[in-house]
């Protein structure tokens, strides 16, 4: 603590040639630091003055994107940068949207710019409850926590102050709040992604986590169901394996491939929402269908890993790439029973009369 106090007090005190200083961070000092100095301290939970300045207004972002000849863009653009809220005002990311006009590409830019090192610390202390919070998060739910801005960074840290630390580092943000507390959420897709990337590698095996990834780029059905299975086998603790659990954690591994994929869970394709919808970037890249199972007895896996693929063809899912233009598809059913798994798979490509139809090999 003295060195920071003698630190600022050379740098801002006794500076002849400084009229005035601003200080960002996302945690407050400790007491000590500026007793010597005159400083109005400002917190985005306390005051509102600065509200809209944060970020870019939506607005702001269409004006934007029309200069540049994005604006047919706008709803990927919201979707995966959009979603601050500080007090009445709903803001873009400002770093993120800056990148996006610069490169015009969907990308993860504001995570890229700092290591995510503390919350690695973090989820390392983290309990069975904290983690059952990060699982409704992760799902798009809120919860509900006492924020305190003077929550600091800790040995002994409670839960509120986990998500309070979360909060002000831009991995949360506020869905509404009353004067005690406040219903926290994942603001939007370029958070989540970076948050279901970190969270998969801490509770599972980095290696199978990236055979997973590498079969979908691969086209390795086979590769994928034993990096799968690998990934149920290995002690998943923090998870019951409920019905929503098998969608999660398979979700969870899914969701780092966004720089290729718009990986989209339980979302209008077809006749019917999917479970998991993994639309290609590029055109020429092959799209995914997931449809999930569940099954009393192992079985009874295979039987119902086929009834995943009838309701992928009854529903006509894959009528979702069409309107992308993707030629190759793969439609998958997968059964789980514990941790145990089984799948089954199609190949499908759009012929020359506009209609997908099966390739000759099936799985």
């Amino acid at each position: 603590m003295p060195l920071f106090h003698d630190f600022y007090s050379t740098l801002l005190k006794d500076n002849y040639y400084l009229n005035f200083a601003v200080i960002v961070g996302i945690l407050r000092f400790s007491e000590g630091v500026f007793d010597h100095i005159y400083y109005t301290e400002y917190s985005i939970l306390e005051s509102y003055s600065f509200n809209e300045h944060f970020g870019f207004t939506e607005d702001e972002v269409k004006d934007l994107l029309s200069k540049y000849d994005l604006a047919s863009n706008l709803d990927a653009v919201k979707d995966y940068y959009y979603g601050y809220t500080f007090g009445n005002s709903r803001l873009y990311n400002p770093l993120s949207i800056t990148q996006y006009l610069q490169l015009k590409k969907i990308d993860s830019y504001w995570c890229k710019t700092a290591t995510n090192t503390f919350l690695k610390d973090l989820l390392e202390i983290a309990d069975q409850n904290i983690f059952d919070d990060i699982k409704k998060l992760l799902k798009g739910q809120t919860i509900n926590k006492n924020l305190r801005y003077d929550s600091k960074i800790a040995n002994n840290l409670s839960a509120n102050d986990i998500f309070a630390i979360l909060f002000f580092a831009g991995y949360l943000t506020i869905d509404d709040k009353n004067i005690r507390k406040a219903n926290l959420k994942i603001p939007n897709k370029e958070v989540l992604v970076d948050f279901a990337d970190i969270i998969a590698n801490h509770l599972f095996d980095p290696t199978n986590i990236d055979n997973l990834q590498v079969s979908i780029k691969q086209h390795d059905i086979d590769l994928f169901q034993k990096s799968l299975r690998r990934i149920f086998e290995k002690n998943v603790s923090y998870f019951d394996l409920g019905k929503n659990e098998h969608h999660l954690i398979t979700l969870l591994t899914l969701l780092p491939l966004e720089n290729i994929y718009n990986v989209k869970s339980n979302v209008e394709g077809g006749n019917g929402r999917p479970d998991i919808l993994m639309v290609p970037k590029y055109y020429d890249f092959r799209g995914y269908i997931f449809e999930f199972k569940y099954a009393d007895k192992e079985k009874e896996l295979n039987e119902k890993a086929q009834d995943g693929l009838l309701q992928i063809e009854d529903k006509k899912y894959y009528l979702a790439f069409k309107e992308h233009n993707i030629k190759n598809i793969t439609i998958i059913g997968i059964a789980f029973s514990g941790k145990s798994l089984e799948l089954c798979s199609k190949d499908m490509f759009l012929n020359e009369n506009d209609e997908y139809v099966y390739a000759i090999e099936d799985k």
